[in-house]
């Protein structure tokens, strides 16, 4: 059975790629500090903060200089399951724009 929680470390100064997917997440901050930008939006985040990451929104993770670590609950394993998660992940400028909102 696939977990619907897990922990995910970003490391001082990484940023993720801009990705959307189908299945929404909730995310607390367990150590360090960073931004999520979703949606146009940019949250800076620190120890103890939740955030919700809705389905199909472009979103990125910033970690600062001291890392990040992640708690994440997804909805993902029932996607799996029915076969209904979509994903994308890209470099593309205008996708990153998208997830800042410009």
């Amino acid at each position: 059975m696939r977990r619907c929680h897990r922990l995910d470390g970003l490391p001082a100064g990484a940023r993720t790629r801009p990705r959307r997917e189908t299945a929404s997440s909730v995310i607390a901050v367990a150590r360090g500090t960073g931004t999520l930008t979703c949606a146009g939006r940019s949250l800076a985040l620190r120890p103890n903060d939740v955030a919700a990451i809705p389905g199909w929104t472009w979103h990125q993770l910033i970690a600062a200089d001291d890392g990040f670590i992640l708690f994440r609950v997804t909805d993902r394993p029932i996607h799996d399951a029915f076969g209904l998660l979509r994903a994308e992940e890209t470099d593309s400028p205008a996708a990153a724009s998208a997830a800042r909102g410009a």
